[in-house]
């Protein structure tokens, strides 16, 4: 169920398609207007694919003014971009870029930026936003920079700059207000409310939202409410307002039945369905999100389908109907794996694992666990690689542009030069001043090529740093162990793995900001609990790896005692209170009693496995392996496979150390 906000957002999205019913798109009757304009636009945010076509239609058939034409040129690239036609899109911020006017330059502008934006370069595209901003700032078309600032507001809400998002967000409703468009200030205030939502401000997003709900009732349309009551539900999910959020579901799902939206239905069942998980009506549960999976499969929204379904397994689950349950959501996770969505899948084998952990079905939600583990490791693997990837090219651009710079300069430096030698014989005294200008002229810019290589020093070494680095907790991350390691050489020391017990809830219930604040004050306490020459890493989302020099056994139960105080002995500070936090923890030492020698990669699974017999305990506690009956490689993996069988019948011997109570009292050593 943590898709839930996400999904609230998608349907805003979805909703706004629709109000092209309350803008007048396709009355033939009457001459093509601004409003058409604004009625495309909205429409092109639900099926971007269908815009392109109804753009393509009008630029044909003419009778347009020139700046309507431009505006339609401009929309004809940004619904290309959400089709996945970034091709196509490019093609035609060519064309606008070959107009000679301001506007379209500033058109143009905003086509690349959502291009970059579309390809992660998140950076790069608000770069590109605010040049497009400046070119149309003195232009008299007011829908292109409502365009603009509420293109600039969403790619600074994707970064995390929620201050300057709201800036751009109010300059829509300034335009929109301007424009005298009721439709599309209901769409700026609705993102307003989001990102104050998202800031942790939810009394002044209540505030947005009730300004919205003014507009969405004095339009009378079913869209327009079900546009805002989606967002209240969105903001009453931050606050974790499950009454609120029902009935703001509640009330949008009766809205959106009043409309001819199908896919705006399914959307908002979807959403009522994962409110009623989460309050445990699952009856409701199962019926509401089968309503959403059939509708869904009408529009061809196998998304949303399979999201639905998926909720509807858990809802089986959580019933008892265990076989159904995992049919379900089997399918629902083919449906994803087939449409290449993955961070869906991810968040489906997340809630799998959870459900079926609930169930008592161990065997399945490890195996689910680790499943989304390996995927989330992927996603994450490819996500740092995209941000390294754009440093080196942004620190590319600026190299060569100073290359560029500098041997303008010295072009310009001989120009002058040869100037000079034709004048020497008639002019020696002028001659030789500009010779010397010349002579002070090369020294200052060999003073800046050394500058500048010294900068690039400077830069590649910071590079190496923050690929090494956790960029939340400044530790050490799983690439900087991994470098170290030799393939194939044994291990030697001590390896713990510790995971933050139920972070997802924190998660959930008290919002992200709260989960980093746990994150890097869970991350300083190890660095206290442990030694200078210990590496402390964050392994990955809530994991960390302590990896030791050779330790005694006994030793060992003592860091993972003081690891286990460390972490839950006090409450940890968030945003608007406090939280007392426990954590798991699964260790081995090596070399490991009754085994051969193993590398750090095994030893990690094995440390991992532990971990998951300190979790199927209950949490909140520590597992040690002590010894291990494996003559050979062999041995070992067949240990792997069925872990739990190796330690019922001898081969592996477990030590568990209780963490720390309810009265935050020191853990216990058995």
């Amino acid at each position: 169920m943590r898709h839930a906000l996400p999904r609230a957002l998608r349907a805003l999205a979805l909703a706004a398609c629709a109000l092209v019913a309350a803008t007048g798109l396709g009355q033939d009757a009457r001459p093509f207007s601004d409003a058409d304009i604004d009625a495309i636009d909205l429409a092109g945010r639900g099926n971007p694919a269908g815009a392109v076509e109804q753009i393509n239609a009008r630029l044909a058939a003419g009778g347009i003014t020139p700046g309507q034409q431009l505006t339609l040129h401009a929309l004809r690239g940004i619904f290309l971009v959400d089709a996945g036609q970034s091709a196509a899109a490019a093609k035609v911020a060519n064309e606008l870029e070959a107009q000679p006017t301001p506007e379209a330059q500033g058109a143009a502008l905003l086509v690349r930026s959502q291009i970059e934006a579309q390809n992660g370069s998140l950076a790069r595209g608000i770069a590109l936003a605010d040049q497009a901003a400046a070119a149309l700032k003195d232009s008299g078309n007011l829908r292109l920079q409502f365009r603009v600032a509420m293109t600039r507001g969403w790619e600074l809400t994707e970064l995390g700059q929620f201050p300057l998002a709201l800036e751009r967000y109010g300059e829509a409703i300034q335009l929109a207000e301007q424009i005298k468009n009721p439709a599309l200030a209901l769409r700026a205030h609705n993102s307003r409310g989001s990102v104050l939502a998202q800031a942790g401000e939810t009394k002044r997003a209540m505030h947005e939202l009730d300004t919205a709900l003014a507009i969405a009732n004095r339009l009378k349309d079913p869209t327009a409410l079900t546009v805002t009551w989606t967002s209240r539900a969105v903001v009453a999910s931050f606050t974790n307002d499950l009454a609120e959020q029902l009935q703001a579901s509640e009330r949008a799902s009766e809205y959106a039945r009043k409309t001819d939206s199908a896919t705006l239905i399914a959307t908002t069942e979807l959403n009522l369905g994962d409110v009623y998980l989460r309050t445990k009506r699952y009856p409701e549960a199962l019926a509401t999100s089968l309503r959403a999976v059939d509708i869904a499969r009408k529009v061809g929204d196998e998304s949303t389908a399979a999201i639905a379904l998926a909720n509807a397994g858990q809802a089986e689950i959580r019933m008892g109907r265990l076989a159904s349950g995992k049919a379900k959501i089997e399918k629902a996770l083919e449906s994803s794996q087939r449409m290449k969505a993955r961070t869906q899948l991810a968040t489906l084998l997340g809630e799998y694992a959870t459900a079926l952990e609930a169930a008592g079905d161990y065997q399945a939600a490890l195996d689910a666990f680790h499943r989304e583990r390996s995927l989330n490791e992927e996603l994450f693997s490819e996500g740092q690689k995209r941000a390294l990837l754009e440093i080196e090219s942004r620190y590319q651009s600026e190299r060569k542009q100073t290359e560029i710079d500098l041997l303008n300069q010295k072009n310009a430096l001989q120009a002058s030069e040869l100037r000079n030698r034709a004048l020497q014989q008639r002019v020696w005294l002028l001659a030789a001043a500009l010779l010397l200008c010349g002579l002070v002229a090369i020294g200052l810019l060999y003073r800046r090529v050394r500058s500048a290589n010294r900068q690039l020093e400077q830069s590649n070494e910071l590079l190496k740093v923050r690929s090494e680095r956790d960029p939340l907790t400044q530790l050490l991350n799983r690439r900087a162990f991994l470098d170290t390691q030799t393939p194939g050489e044994l291990f030697t020391g001590a390896l713990f793995l510790l995971d933050i017990d139920h972070f997802k809830r924190i998660n959930d219930v008290h919002g992200h900001a709260a989960g980093d604040a746990v994150i890097v004050e869970v991350a300083q306490r190890l660095r206290t609990a442990t030694r200078d020459s210990d590496r402390v890493m964050r392994w990955g989302g809530e994991e960390f790896l302590i990896a030791t020099t050779p330790m005694p056994q006994a030793q060992a139960d003592r860091m993972a005692t003081r690891v286990l105080q460390a972490i839950g002995g006090a409450p940890i500070p968030i945003p608007g209170g406090e939280l007392v936090v426990r954590a798991s923890l699964g260790y081995i030492v090596f070399p490991l009693a009754g085994s051969t020698g193993l590398t750090a990669e095994r030893g990690i699974n094995l440390a991992d496995l532990a971990l998951y017999a300190a979790k199927n305990q209950g949490r909140n506690r520590a597992c040690g392996i002590v010894s291990l009956a494996a003559a050979s490689g062999e041995a070992v993996g067949e240990i792997e496979r069925n872990f739990e069988t190796a330690c019922h019948d001898g081969r592996v011997t477990l030590r568990y150390i209780e963490g720390c109570a309810s009265d935050t009292a020191p853990p216990r050593l058995p």
